[in-house]
């Protein structure tokens, strides 16, 4: 919360965009660790899918509003590119709230998510699968050797 050196407000409830995994299905599918990269997350989620009849392998929030935007910057840090150059906006990359309902309700197996989505799953009242067979990673990256990114967002407080 600053800028031009000044400080204008305090960070109150940060978010940043995970990568939600079914444990219990990817155990048993022979898999032992979530994906690290986007073609890992591709092959674990069709072994999944073909093996436990889930109906999707990855779901996320690209409606228009921020999410997809907020999801756009993350794909584009974590495939190695920039968005910002000095005092340059660019874009140099080599290379709908629905899934709320669609992973917790137990058809698929990835989600990309904020944190308050643990919240959410452990809610008694929304049909969910076992809270206890979810698990959040870092978001995969393009390729080996690169560093997975998430955009910040959240509420902040400033007067």
């Amino acid at each position: 919360m600053t800028y031009d050196g000044g400080v204008y407000g305090i960070p109150w409830y940060t978010e940043a965009g995970m990568l939600y995994y079914r444990r219990d299905l990817l155990e048993k599918s022979g898999f032992s660790q979530p994906p690290g990269t986007w073609d890992e997350l591709k092959e674990q989620a069709s072994t999944v899918r073909q093996g436990s009849g889930t109906r999707y392998g990855f779901v996320s929030q690209e409606a228009d509003c921020e999410g997809g935007g907020v999801d756009a910057l993350g794909c584009i840090r974590t495939s190695g590119g920039n968005v910002l150059e000095a005092d340059e906006v660019i874009i140099d990359s080599p290379e709908e709230q629905e899934v709320g309902t669609i992973f917790p309700g137990g058809s698929a197996v990835f989600m990309r998510n904020v944190p308050r989505f643990f919240a959410l799953a452990s809610d008694p009242a929304e049909p969910s699968v076992d809270p206890e067979q979810i698990e959040a990673a870092a978001l995969p990256v393009s390729r080996e050797g690169l560093q997975s990114y998430s955009s910040l967002g959240g509420w902040n407080l400033s007067s």
